[in-house]
């Protein structure tokens, strides 16, 4: 049953009915509690919904029980970018970088969190860094 709740939140979710996904999500979520893929899904709705805070704790659980994702790891640098927790989205991007060392997006949303901490120097050095692992 559980399982089935989960899958009708992510076709929901595809399909962009957001607030179908979101109260799926929620009540999946009741019985499975730490669902990686649910908590993960329910935060990127949070993100959505401008509600960062509640995102980042999210993610944070998620992460948690999944400390290697590189995804979960980019999506926590950027809400805590947009919460102003720039010098902890820093830290986060580059260990979504470090566990996956060819990530395009981690790279960018890293050189953007430099950016907005006017270390435009290190953000090119890492957009460099990024241009020579793909050649």
């Amino acid at each position: 049953m559980q399982r089935r709740i989960a899958q009708n939140a992510w076709r929901h979710f595809r399909s962009q009915r957001l607030l179908e996904a979101e109260q799926a999500c929620v009540e999946a979520l009741r019985e499975e509690q730490n669902d990686r893929s649910l908590l993960h899904l329910l935060a990127v709705l949070r993100e959505r919904q401008g509600r960062y805070s509640e995102a980042a704790q999210l993610l944070r659980k998620a992460i948690a029980t999944s400390p290697t994702s590189a995804e979960l790891h980019n999506n926590l640098g950027m809400v805590l970018g947009e919460l102003g927790q720039l010098e902890e989205s820093v830290t986060v991007l580059a260990q979504s970088i470090r566990l996956r060392p060819g990530y395009a997006r981690a790279y960018r949303n890293l050189g953007l969190s430099l950016t907005w901490l006017g270390r435009m120097d290190v953000a090119w050095m890492r957009l460099c860094g990024l241009f020579a692992r793909r050649s």
